[in-house]
């Protein structure tokens, strides 16, 4: 697979992952059945895309971007939806998390097989 292609994959894996965490957020400990529905969904849905681009790019490195993608996006949707206060210390690993991302695409060889 092309690489634009490959990252879009991802891309869309995190966000399924980004769906499913907050679904569970919002499940009240697993007991209303629609969110626990969505998340579950959800994740077959971003560990198949996962799973997909796996087959072209190391897992350790694709993990690393899916997992830490997911933490910036998670922390944002929270704070946009439901009034999560993130203080400096947060805001400030976040930025590291995507710098460290970044290094990763445009330094690091290590991404594929």
């Amino acid at each position: 697979m092309e690489k634009i292609k490959l990252y879009f994959i991802l891309l869309l894996s995190v966000a399924g992952e980004v769906v499913g965490t907050t679904a569970i957020a919002n499940s009240e400990q697993l007991t209303r059945v629609l969110p626990v529905a969505l998340a579950g969904f959800s994740y077959v849905v971003a560990f198949w895309l996962l799973a997909n681009v796996l087959k072209a790019w190391n897992a350790g490195v694709v993990y690393a971007l899916w997992s830490s993608v997911g933490v910036v996006l998670i922390a944002a949707v929270n704070w946009a939806m439901f009034g999560q206060s993130l203080d400096t210390a947060s805001l400030v690993g976040m930025v590291l998390i995507l710098v460290g991302v970044c290094i990763i695409n445009l330094a690091s060889r290590s991404l594929y097989k």
